[in-house]
């Protein structure tokens, strides 16, 4: 019961997100679907409140709560986190950004082991530049998206769009196409996985 004990240690709302971030990051198992190339997907799925019945009792007399009371249509800057990586945010982060990061880079990094237990080299290659470092190809960026997205949706936020996916993504696309690592049929085939990946967190938990 996170919101009874986090209530008993008074703790502040940002420390009570922060420290359930950390621990379901941390309760998550890597796994991978057959053949997919983008990965991230849930496997402790409830995530519990954490303030108390008595608590939101005494928010809600003070403030409008807008549907869980929880942050929801957000449209983040993925296009910087993206281009920099975390562990440039993580110079000019806030101690409780600083502890999220970390986080989600240590969740990356046993993706990464797994994938290579698994075999799967390419993916493997791209989890050890991403999230840590910012994109050098579509395949990347899209792997980065994803796991910033699946953090998000795990720290309780919803409704996040992805705002000018097109413009942020494309040189990423134009990049790997004019090196001739990518042509339209393999960009096709990495962007559907990504949308199949990336609804998991809106089809699946909810």
């Amino acid at each position: 019961n996170m919101a009874e004990e986090f209530s008993a240690l008074g703790l502040s709302p940002k420390e009570r997100m922060t420290r359930r971030l950390e621990k379901m990051l941390s309760l998550q198992t890597p796994v991978f679907l057959p053949d997919e190339k983008i990965c991230f997907m849930r496997t402790a799925t409830n995530i519990p409140d954490i303030f108390t019945e008595a608590e939101w009792a005494e928010i809600k007399d003070k403030h409008y709560i807008h549907e869980l009371g929880y942050m929801s249509n957000l449209s983040p800057d993925y296009e910087s986190v993206i281009a920099e990586g975390l562990l440039k945010k993580h110079e000019t982060a806030d101690e409780y950004g600083q502890r999220a990061i970390n986080a989600i880079i240590n969740l990356a990094d046993r993706y990464c082991t797994e994938a290579e237990k698994q075999g799967k080299t390419e993916l493997a290659e791209v989890l050890k530049r991403v999230p840590r470092y910012g994109a050098t190809s579509f395949y990347e960026a899209l792997q980065f998206f994803r796991i910033i997205h699946f953090s998000l949706w795990l720290e309780g936020n919803y409704h996040i769009t992805v705002g000018r996916f097109d413009q942020y993504m494309y040189p990423y696309l134009k990049a790997d196409f004019e090196k001739g690592v990518l042509n339209e049929d393999s960009a096709l085939e990495l962007l559907e996985d990504f949308f199949l990946s990336f609804n998991k967190d809106s089809d699946l938990y909810p």
